[in-house]
């Protein structure tokens, strides 16, 4: 028996698939995948040849054996696997950058399989499938910069407004010369009563 499984990148468990409405992987990120080969007979088979097809938009990282770039496919051997003692093959893979993916704000999912073949010959195989999120990264706009505010020195004022015209001056100006007599008369009278007290 032959079981196939990808990481759920949001829990970190081994699932058998991660479907649309699952959590997705992203542009870059790392995908674990496990093969785990079982010995269900009564009697140790001697040799199990094992294929792993890579998904499309995912990089083989490191694993068992051999990858073959031009196939996409991890090919390795396992040998005298008792009855009933399974052995687990961990495989990792990694998501291609944001520009080799479909489109901006789009969802890919893709297949992985795994075929397990016997010399008797007999085979068994498992596919899982996940997807990717090609997120659109908006750059954050800057946040003003706020200046610090002055604690000492004088105060900036604003210059006066210009005067592009001179004020009119008419007989109401006479007015104003009229209290400079009762100006001078009050001085006067003020500096006399000091001088009799």
């Amino acid at each position: 028996m032959l079981d196939a499984t990808v990481m759920n990148p949001q829990t970190n468990k081994m699932v058998n698939d991660l479907k649309t409405n699952d959590p997705k992987y992203s542009p870059g990120s790392i995908v674990t995948f496990q093969i785990k080969l079982i010995n269900t007979t009564s009697s140790t088979i001697g040799r199990i040849d094992v294929q792993d097809g890579f998904p499309r938009y995912v990089s083989y990282s490191m694993g068992e054996g051999t990858f073959d770039e031009a196939l996409r496919i991890l090919s390795f051997s396992v040998k005298d696997l008792e009855p009933n003692k399974p052995r687990i093959y961990t495989i990792l893979g990694r998501v291609v950058e944001a520009d080799q993916l479909p489109g901006k704000n789009s969802i890919t999912c893709v297949t992985n399989q795994a075929v397990a073949v016997v010399l008797d010959p007999a085979s068994a195989k498992d596919t899982l499938s996940f997807c990717i999120e090609n997120k659109l990264q908006l750059t954050p706009t800057p946040l003003p910069v706020k200046k610090p505010a002055i604690k000492s020195g004088f105060p900036i004022l604003t210059p006066p407004a210009a005067i592009s015209k001179t004020p009119p001056t008419g007989p109401e100006s006479l007015i104003l010369f009229s209290l400079i007599p009762t100006g001078i008369a009050g001085f006067f009278l003020r500096r006399k009563s000091r001088e009799k007290v």
